[in-house]
């Protein structure tokens, strides 16, 4: 599952080469043309969670969710492309550039305003900007309370922009088990766990690479060359904090890689 700051990376790529540029073409799977965007000028460049979106002057909009394989690439006119042609879920051209998104889970184009897309109604609040967190405790709590922790914080309906990386290290730097059920977490620990997955995307929403270590007050930075993460993708190396074996499991619904330190960990 993507990141939110992987979005928000491609949308500060895409934006000085598409705001204001009239799109010559666009072609979606198959090249099947776009007609009533052709000619069209992009007037914003915006996410939404993990949705990039694009507004036109011309009263349309254009949605992309690249999921875990999606990618863009950027060539320009008339030079060979690095993936084959059949791979590319959108293509935009414009008088200086190709930008081709390879992969996309989905694309989906739809008449203004952005809230008409089906799949953003299936959107809560994106944690990249001011959030109340009382309204996603509220969200939270109209799920099952049997619900294991690391289930809430990937739903997207909830809060939009964690994502399986986010996930594991949000509930290290807590302290909770991601097993834990919903039900045993305070409403006062859920605004904590979303506090910190905001702060987790914000401080990474600049540029890659991703790091979480060294970014807590009173923590060792991190040194050259070190993880970048407490324990995302560490299974059985030794806690940074603790020297106990980061253990690692498919956990969740569907399952996904997760990873967590048994004794940093111990909360639920």
């Amino acid at each position: 599952m993507p990141e939110g700051d992987s979005v928000i990376q491609a949308a500060q790529a895409l934006r000085p080469r598409l705001a204001g540029r009239r799109l010559s073409s666009v072609r979606t799977r198959g090249e099947r043309l776009v007609e009533d965007l052709c000619g069209d000028v992009v007037a914003s460049v915006a996410t939404q969670g993990k949705h990039l979106l694009l507004d036109t002057e011309g009263g349309y909009g254009l949605r992309v969710h690249l999921g875990m394989k999606g990618k863009w690439h950027r060539y320009s006119p008339g030079k060979p492309w690095k993936r084959p042609r059949w791979q590319a879920s959108l293509v935009l051209e414009t008088e200086a550039d190709v930008l081709v998104c390879f992969a996309a889970k989905e694309v989906e184009v739809a008449r203004h305003p952005a809230r008409w897309f089906v799949a953003l109604e299936r959107v809560g609040p994106d944690l990249l900007l001011p959030v109340d967190p009382d309204a996603l405790v509220a969200r939270a709590r109209a799920t099952s309370p049997a619900r294991q922790l690391l289930d809430v914080l990937l739903d997207q309906w909830i809060a939009a922009g964690l994502g399986n990386v986010f996930k594991s290290e949000v509930l290290f730097l807590c302290g909770w088990d991601p097993r834990a059920p919903l039900g045993e977490v305070s409403d006062a620990d859920l605004r904590a766990l979303f506090a910190e997955g905001a702060r987790l995307i914000r401080a990474n929403a600049p540029a890659p690479p991703r790091v979480t270590r060294g970014e807590v007050a009173g923590e060792r930075p991190r040194r050259p060359g070190e993880a970048r993460y407490h324990v995302y993708g560490r299974g059985g190396l030794p806690c940074f904090r603790c020297e106990t074996p980061i253990e690692r499991a498919l956990l969740g619904d569907p399952p996904r890689s997760t990873y967590w330190c048994p004794t940093c960990q111990e909360r639920g």
